[in-house]
């Protein structure tokens, strides 16, 4: 049977937080460093820097810190919120003070605090933040609150650390309340703040801006201005991986039928076989592992049964509790795919913990940017000035469909919404100041046609995550800075 597929999305990491109490960081201590060159843990463990950006960091110098920035998702304890900035005003990257740039991880679990001496972009003269989600522990920090699979108290979080950054919030900092700026001990440009959003983190943060994007900006000060998304599977059928095949794409796709609401796939082939029971984790902290009696699973093989040697694939669910005020674990599929389980597959009822279509629907709503005809248009709507950014290389790091359907729709879905300046990867001017000569270079605001997306129009899976982030963000942090939109630049705004 043929059947269509929704574009739908997850949410991609937050976290919760009230008040609380900031580690000061001074040379030596065990709490927090001024890096020094070799100090840190092994290049690359966080955000996809190469050894040299660690080391380039830890000699021009940088401070870090955890701090809690309150906020009603998170209870008395606070979100934990790590944030590095360059040592001194002079290594600011610009006159007037450092950008910001809150990178926003993928995956489904509570995050983690970066590893000591990890330098973020200060290199660059940029402060970076990074928060744990709701709930979350991890390097002696802890959030408050209760993990939600980047539901509402996520997002809430997350909106709550943006206006930290934009100058809104204060935390408890070196024995009393600091703003972002009085953190740093200069100057911070509030008005240039943006989101880096990896992978799943494409997902929360574009609803983020729907649901709270009154809250983040202020007339004449500070507000988020730019948003780079690297890679994002937004649409609940990309987080779960539904286009995959093990080796390649799911033959059951067919390629170049996405629009901005569907993508055609056969389900016929997808089958459960109740005596292949397996465990699967729980994402919130202290999840552990849920058995379910059997798998659903695609039966590339036709032969009836499941058979991973025989090239059947078995789609796991994804395991999250719906209600964030408790309830049971359940797994969950893609809205319509658990309409067409109910209705063909599971002939006998929903075999426990299987989830229900309304528990699907419930639990994506809040976590799939593309639900509702996507929150794009509204997260536009919120903040019009909004610059986007989509960064993507020839090989995706999980979707396998050559014609990246996933990053087809996310630049149509903002184009759409009209957002004030939308590109796909970097201009080759900050791809090569970022540390590579290897770009591809595109214009900005171009639409792409279904011929277009696999015309060598993505950066080579070659070059290092690291520089393809950094190149993204520093050319957003510039144009802000220097207020150029052109659609191609000639060299660096700034040096």
């Amino acid at each position: 049977m043929k059947a269509g597929w929704l574009l739908l999305g997850l949410a991609v990491g937050c976290s919760s937080g009230g008040g609380g109490v900031a580690t000061n960081v001074d040379a030596g201590s065990d709490a927090g460093v001024v890096a020094d060159a070799g100090a840190g843990a092994d290049a690359g463990a966080d955000g996809g820097l190469d050894a040299g950006a660690w080391a380039r960091a830890a000699d021009a110098g940088f401070n870090f810190a955890t701090v809690y920035v309150p906020s009603s998702a998170g209870g008395t304890q606070g979100i934990a919120t790590w944030i590095a900035w360059p040592k001194t005003a002079q290594a600011a990257r610009y006159p007037q003070g450092a950008p910001v740039v809150i990178n926003v991880e993928g995956g489904t679990s509570a995050n983690d605090i970066p590893a000591p001496g990890y330098p973020g972009y200060t290199e660059y003269g940029i402060v970076s933040i990074e928060l744990m989600f709701p709930g979350g522990t991890d390097m002696g920090a802890a959030s408050g609150g209760k993990y939600d699979y980047r539901g509402p108290n996520c997002i809430r979080a997350l909106a709550d650390v943006i206006k930290f950054a934009t100058g809104q919030l204060s935390v408890a900092f070196d024995g009393g309340a600091s703003n972002i700026s009085q953190v740093v001990g200069y100057p911070v440009v509030t008005a240039n703040v943006g989101i880096l959003a990896n992978s799943n983190g494409g997902n929360i943060a574009p609803i983020t801006f729907t649901r709270h994007g009154e809250e983040l900006a202020v007339d004449g000060g500070g507000r988020v201005a730019w948003y780079v998304g690297w890679e994002n599977p937004v649409g609940d059928h990309f987080v779960m991986a539904v286009l995959n095949g093990y080796t390649s794409y799911n033959p059951n796709y067919t390629l170049n039928s996405c629009n901005f609401e569907r993508c055609v796939v056969d389900y016929s082939e997808l089958r459960y076989d109740s005596d292949a029971g397996f465990t699967a984790k729980n994402d919130e902290p202290d999840g552990g592992y849920i058995f379910f009696p059997g798998k659903v699973y695609w039966d590339f093989n036709n032969n009836g049964a499941y058979d991973a040697d025989a090239g059947d694939r078995h789609w796991s669910p994804m395991v999250a509790r719906v209600e964030t005020d408790g309830g049971p674990v359940v797994g969950l599929y893609p809205v319509e795919v658990a309409a067409l389980l109910v209705a063909g597959v599971w002939d006998a009822g929903i075999p426990s913990p299987y989830g229900s279509v309304a528990e699907s629907s419930r639990f994506w709503s809040d976590r799939d940017v593309a639900a509702d005809g996507g929150f794009w248009r509204a997260a536009v709507q919120k903040l019009p000035w909004l610059a986007v950014l989509v960064l993507a290389t020839d090989v995706d790091h999980v979707q396998q469909a050559p014609d990246h359907p996933h990053i087809k729709m996310q630049i149509d879905g903002w184009q759409a919404a009209v957002a004030a300046w939308v590109r796909l990867n970097p201009d080759a001017v900050y791809v090569a100041a970022a540390g590579s000569n290897t770009a591809v270079d595109l214009v900005a605001n171009r639409t792409y046609a279904w011929s277009d997306m696999d015309a060598g129009i993505y950066l080579p899976e070659s070059v290092l995550s690291g520089f393809v982030y950094a190149s993204g963000v520093l050319e957003m942090v510039d144009r802000v800075q220097a207020n150029n939109w052109s659609t191609n630049l000639a060299a660096p705004l700034w040096p």
